[in-house]
């Protein structure tokens, strides 16, 4: 080779990218020789692999570390603001809550000294009357057995005669006993002096008389209360009693029925209007879910129940692509039901794997609906299922190819094999058929008698 060659090829290389580069680097490593020295002493360890680089050894930094963690602990306990005392009770209204919860509590020392500042608290003798019944009634519950027998000492107080016989019919109905229950609280419906009063025992006495067997004489109550009712809180009241009843009895339609009543003087509430279209939904009325689940939506667009239920009535009403995006919303609303539905769908399409990605997300989160882990464990019995049908298909698909090969042959060449073909056969859905041939062509009941 040359030497104008040679010269050319260094000219070349020099003047390509990584030849500059490899210059740069020359100079940088001459001008700052002294610099790079003392910084690669300084390092004392390198993990390539992870992309870290310490500079100090490792005792100090663990000692640093130590004291980091200690001084962070410091930093915590001093930033914990103290434990803040509960404050005692105050007004009439806090003490009573105040004894209601500490029976529920099973406290009952909290409960007779809640009782005790509530009667010193209280001038009005009636009212301390009442606080008394009120008392007794959650003492019951708390096993004094006393309780019962100082409530009916009350039944002859003119002023009080309404609470001691609802008192008594809680009573006895937290006991099971719904006859008692029944006899006290009908006293109550006849000693109650307004409408308010008349729903409140209502809303009680339904649930004896129907627990206790009497379901026609429960609803004749609601339905005589709520023909003289007026105000509208009170008639919602009773109308969510009846449907108490039928949701009891499974019986979707009427509970459909009443609770509507309830939304039409309660529009905005989403909670019945939730009820009233799954009770609909339930009856077959798919046009009237649908409309109530879209009122609800229109409310709260946040709700993840509504969204999913609204998915399911397009899906019935053979609305997909409405179905779909609502299932979306109520599963990005954190539904895991709506994962379930939406899996449901594309397994019933084939996208099993994209089913199986939805749910195994859906099993991440905390409680995660039932028909997740159905859904997933469908996934490999749909597949097994599928498998037995196409061995069933490709058997019959044997068959059949087998008897048109015989057939062809028998039809275009000539032998004595058609002959076979005269005889009994029986058709798919068990006809016989009696078979002769003439002048070599096929039998009339084509294509239904297959030897299968």
């Amino acid at each position: 080779m040359s030497k104008e060659k040679v010269f050319e090829i260094i000219i070349q290389a020099i003047f390509s990218w990584p030849g500059i580069v490899l210059i740069i680097a020359i100079v940088c490593i001459v001008m700052f020789c002294k610099e790079i020295s003392g910084f690669i002493k300084g390092i004392k360890k390198i993990k390539t692999k992870e992309w870290e680089f310490n500079t100090e050894d490792e005792k100090t930094e663990k000692e640093l570390t130590k004291n980091e963690e200690l001084s962070k602990e410091e930093e915590k306990e001093e930033e914990q603001p103290e434990t803040q005392k509960v404050e005692e009770p105050k007004t009439l209204e806090e003490w009573r809550m105040e004894m209601i919860f500490s029976t529920f509590d099973k406290n009952q020392t909290r409960t007779d000294e809640a009782f005790q500042k509530i009667q010193r608290l209280n001038a009005d003798p009636v009212s301390r009357k009442k606080d008394e019944l009120l008392y007794l009634k959650f003492s019951h519950i708390a096993g004094k057995t006393d309780a019962i027998q100082r409530i009916r000492n009350f039944l002859t107080d003119a002023e009080v005669e309404y609470e001691a016989n609802m008192a008594l019919g809680f009573c006895y109905a937290n006991s099971k006993d719904f006859e008692n229950a029944t006899k006290f609280y009908l006293q109550a419906l006849e000693k109650a002096k307004n409408e308010e009063e008349k729903t409140s025992v209502a809303s009680q006495l339904y649930s004896s008389l129907y627990r206790d067997s009497k379901k026609e004489e429960a609803v004749k109550m609601l339905s005589d209360v709520l023909s003289i009712a007026t105000n509208d809180v009170n008639k919602v009241k009773l109308y969510e009693s009846l449907a108490d009843i039928y949701e009891k009895e499974n019986d979707h339609e009427n509970r459909a029925f009443v609770l509507d009543k309830a939304v039409e003087l309660k529009p905005n509430d989403i909670s019945l209007i939730f009820k009233v279209g799954y009770s609909y939904a339930e009856s077959k009325y798919d046009e009237l879910s649908l409309l109530h689940y879209k009122n609800a939506r229109d409310i709260n667009p946040e709700d993840e129940a509504v969204q999913n239920n609204l998915g399911v009535q397009y899906d019935n009403l053979k609305m997909p692509i409405k179905s779909i995006s609502s299932y979306k919303k109520a599963e990005k609303l954190g539904n895991t039901l709506a994962s379930a539905n939406l899996a449901y769908r594309l397994m019933n399409t084939g996208f099993t794997e994209e089913a199986k990605s939805i749910l195994d997300i859906a099993t991440t989160k905390e409680d995660a609906h039932p028909n997740v882990n159905s859904a997933l464990s469908d996934i490999p019995k749909r597949s097994e299922k599928e498998d037995e049908v196409e061995k069933g298909k490709i058997k019959l698909a044997l068959n059949l190819r087998k008897f048109f090969l015989v057939f062809t042959e028998a039809k275009f060449i000539k032998s004595d094999v058609l002959d076979n073909v005269s005889g009994e056969w029986k058709s798919n859905v068990d006809t016989i058929f009696q078979l002769s041939i003439s002048d070599r062509k096929r039998p009339e009941c084509w294509p239904l008698c297959l030897p299968f």
